[in-house]
């Protein structure tokens, strides 16, 4: 039986960047991806006859530069197009954001400055996570003789200590701009900007990936041809069925027809509960690991609609700023609005409105629609996984669309009349589809004791796990939610320098 130095499970962003950093330093290396296809949430589908979108989001967190320039997605076929700048459409007023800087400070007015002095703490901290990405806590295993040893914190934690409603008005002066960066980096989320430990949600920055041409399923292709150009073999529609324990420690993965596969290490990017509740046996779990992973907190709040549309909508603010058409258009009333979509979240239910971020990704990438036509998305922010009034039938999933068509209508009225179509995917869909625990895209509720060095939890440094040999490097892991393939990059590193010293724990 062929046995590999290291398994990684899920072929999305972060397991295809950890294979990447595993075999070009010469280890034997084995990716596992249940689905017939690599990208998990990158992935592009055409969802109507000549459509096609991004299902799951039109973009991912930015790629920090080193791994960008590692893996050269260029080269591979990913031409990332960054919006030039977003819209925010509130009872407050109409906000537009730059993304080139210069131009963000003339166009912001009075708050002109301080807008660009946060995206420029926001990118400072952005640097200094990929920087400590590199790096690794000091190797000195916890023991029953050893005092409990210093966290080592992460770069940004200094914003898990206020709501983010509070962070924005230390900073901002004027409210439609608070609410615009708000409704930004809440997107697809459900967290009330009220609520203490928020104010990490502004580490989500402004900018994102950008759009590939052809949408975020070019990325992933790229991202999966740099992986086997460096030696990694990926197997697809390989679906595990558990991860393999004796005395503590892994001994490879058993696939669901039965296959064994032996490895020395096995490096998850599925979700903390995913890893630890789905694919290992309970008795193989101490229990004081039990106890933790099931009481860690998931967040799931998202729901999409895709669009085809007979031809462009005219959004209200384009005559004068076209180019807010290109990137997303927030719709959201206030704050509040924000704080009751947790709300009702929270309980279960589904209300009539919600907030909502509109995307035309055909205007940056016209291949993504017919000549002449369109393709809009709706992101649903504070939508509940699981509802208190029955499940995701035909008439709750109605009632997304209908929360979306809303909105287009405010932002762009009479678009409901160039609707050919529409997608709608449930947060269970994501849940099932991506192996999301909730379909939680974060990975858990991003909260102080969640978040960065505590992410999972604040002795399972850099990957590691108390399962020898068991790395997590998925979107429960540090650094994750705030830049792509990083977690995974991370894991990847803490394991080679544990097989380099021989001991893989």
């Amino acid at each position: 039986m062929e046995r590999y130095d290291a398994a990684v499970i899920g072929a999305g962003p972060d397991g295809l960047i950890a294979a990447h950093r595993l075999a070009s330093a010469g280890l034997k290396v084995l990716v596992l991806e249940r689905h017939e296809f690599a990208g998990g949430r990158a992935i592009s589908r055409e969802f109507h006859p000549g459509f096609r979108a991004s299902p799951y989001a039109d973009e991912l967190p930015a790629i920090p530069q080193d791994i960008f320039s590692q893996l050269d997605p260029p080269r591979h076929g990913a031409i990332l197009m960054p919006a030039p700048a977003s819209a925010c459409l509130s009872d407050a007023g109409t906000t537009v954001l730059y993304a080139d800087l210069a131009r963000r400070a003339r166009a912001a007015g009075p708050v002109g400055q301080a807008l660009v002095g946060l995206q420029r703490d926001i990118d400072g901290a952005h640097k200094a996570m990929a920087s400590r990405v590199r790096e690794l806590a000091p190797d000195q295993p916890r023991s029953f003789l050893r005092p409990k040893l210093q966290r080592l914190p992460w770069p940004g934690e200094e914003w898990s200590g206020k709501p983010l409603a509070d962070a924005l008005a230390e900073r901002l002066s004027d409210s439609a701009f608070k609410l615009h960066l708000a409704a930004h980096v809440l997107s697809g989320t459900a967290a009330s900007p009220y609520l203490m430990g928020t104010a990490l949600h502004v580490l989500k920055g402004h900018e994102g990936s950008g759009l590939p041409r052809g949408g975020l399923g070019t990325l992933a292709q790229a991202l999966l041809h740099a992986a086997r150009s460096a030696g990694a073999v990926v197997r697809l529609g390989a679906d595990i069925a558990s991860i393999r324990i004796d005395h503590g420690k892994v001994t490879g993965l058993v696939l669901t027809g039965g296959e064994e596969i032996q490895s020395r290490t096995v490096l998850s990017t599925l979700d903390l509960k995913r890893t630890f509740l789905g694919l290992i046996a309970w008795s193989d779990l101490p229990e004081a690991v039990q106890r933790r992973v099931t009481q860690f907190r998931m967040a799931g709040g998202r729901a999409r609609v895709l669009f085809a549309l007979d031809a462009p909508p005219e959004f209200v603010f384009a005559g004068a700023a076209p180019e807010a058409a290109l990137g997303s258009v927030h719709m959201v009333t206030s704050l509040d609005a924000l704080s009751r979509s947790h709300d009702s979240w929270r309980a279960g239910l589904l209300p009539d409105v919600l907030p909502v971020t509109l995307r035309v990704p055909s205007l940056l990438d016209p291949m993504l629609a017919p000549i002449g036509k369109a393709v809009m998305t709706a992101t649903i922010s504070g939508v509940p996984s699981t509802l208190v009034d029955g499940d995701w039938n035909k008439e709750k999933r109605t009632s997304l669309a209908k929360i979306a068509v809303a909105a287009a209508e405010r932002a762009a009225p009479g678009v409901s009349g160039r609707m050919l179509a529409a997608a709608i995917i449930t947060p269970r869909e994501i849940e099932t589809e991506l192996g999301l625990t909730e379909g939680d895209f974060d990975g858990g509720d991003l909260s102080s004791d969640q978040a960065l060095g505590f992410r999972p939890f604040p002795d399972w440094r850099d990957g590691r796990t108390p399962l020898r040999g068991v790395y997590l490097g998925g979107p429960s892991a540090a650094p994750s939610p705030f830049l792509l393939g990083t977690a995974g990059a991370h894991a990847a590193t803490r394991l080679l320098a544990d097989l380099k010293i021989r001991r893989a724990r």
